[in-house]
């Protein structure tokens, strides 16, 4: 998707699992996002331009992975959590705490329909 609209970004992966089959355009760091913390490190995170999309698709620490990136995001960030009908109670714990920070894109969740997407209410993007 980068390369076909010529954007000039950084696409960043992590996994327990170096991929076989990396594009050169993606970098890498291979980790466990249970661990996100120390692997994506806030001084780390510095270095990274803004706007950012963050995907989550690990299905793990979903709680760890919001609570990390929120606090390095700036208005106008989102991060996106991947198939969240099972992570819907990890994500509302962490949205009562970050409600006047975040909001949900409805824009994007509904655009096909009430919640036509596999991230439920979970296309969230930083407050101005």
């Amino acid at each position: 998707m980068v390369r076909s609209l010529r954007l000039d970004t950084i696409v960043l992966g992590v996994d327990r699992v170096y991929p076989s089959d990396l594009e050169k355009e993606v970098q890498f760091i291979q980790g466990d996002v249970n661990n996100i913390e120390h692997i994506l490190t806030y001084e780390n995170l510095k270095f990274f331009e803004h706007p950012w999309l963050i995907i989550e698709d690990a299905h793990i620490n979903i709680s760890g992975v919001l609570n990390h990136f929120s606090k390095s995001m700036v208005a106008g960030d989102y991060i996106i959590i991947e198939d969240s009908l099972t992570k819907q109670e990890d994500v509302g714990q962490w949205a009562s705490k970050n409600e006047q920070d975040f909001t949900v894109d409805t824009y994007y969740t509904d655009f096909f329909g009430i919640n036509a997407t596999s991230a439920v209410n979970t296309i969230i993007t930083k407050r101005s």
